[in-house]
């Protein structure tokens, strides 16, 4: 009847459910109640995970955007888990990126510093994500598991050479010609 939440050891849990699953007898598993608050528990998930597997880019993001909504600021969060302040200020970036680009990240296809690389250079959800999908799939052609910062540096010079030709074919389009257009297209 008792009921209890998992707040540590997730993937240690699943081992042991997979384990139980293939026909190992598993009598009994060791847990230890946890005591304090809700932030405690977050607290707790970021500094304990850094001994075993240690969370993903985007694990760390939620983790600590869940504290930012509790009303830590992120130099109290840096302070209290030994990380730097833009260490931080960069997690609670990716925590603000789209599903299929945190996707990408969770997935090992791309790294979360290459995208905050990308948020950088980058204006606009759907332009980060074409250079994200851009990058993760030159990446994959090239025979590489990961996209790095190799990868978007090609396409981020592209995309820039791409949206200058755009801006002068719409000059051009609209017969626009002044003095500043005519340096820019010499």
């Amino acid at each position: 009847e008792d009921k209890w939440e998992l707040v540590d050891g997730h993937r240690r849990y699943q081992a042991i459910l997979l384990a139980m699953e293939n026909g190992h007898d598993i009598k009994f598993v060791e847990v230890m109640p946890f005591k304090g608050n809700d932030e405690d528990q977050v607290f707790s998930m970021i500094i304990t995970g850094t001994g075993q597997k240690p969370l993903n880019d985007i694990e760390q993001a939620d983790a600590i955007k869940r504290l930012v909504n509790f009303g830590y600021k992120p130099e109290e969060i840096a302070k209290k888990i030994g990380k730097s302040t833009p260490y931080i200020y960069n997690l609670i970036t990716l925590a603000g990126v789209g599903k299929k680009i945190k996707d990408f990240i969770s997935e090992g296809s791309i790294s979360g510093g290459t995208v905050l690389q990308i948020i950088k250079q980058v204006d606009g959800d759907d332009a980060q994500l074409k250079v994200v999908e851009g990058a993760v799939s030159h990446a994959k052609e090239s025979g590489k598991v990961k996209a790095t910062a190799k990868n978007v540096t090609t396409l981020v010079k592209v995309t820039a050479v791409s949206r200058l030709n755009e801006v002068l074919a719409q000059l051009d389009a609209k017969e626009i010609t002044n003095e500043k257009t005519e340096l820019l297209v010499s």
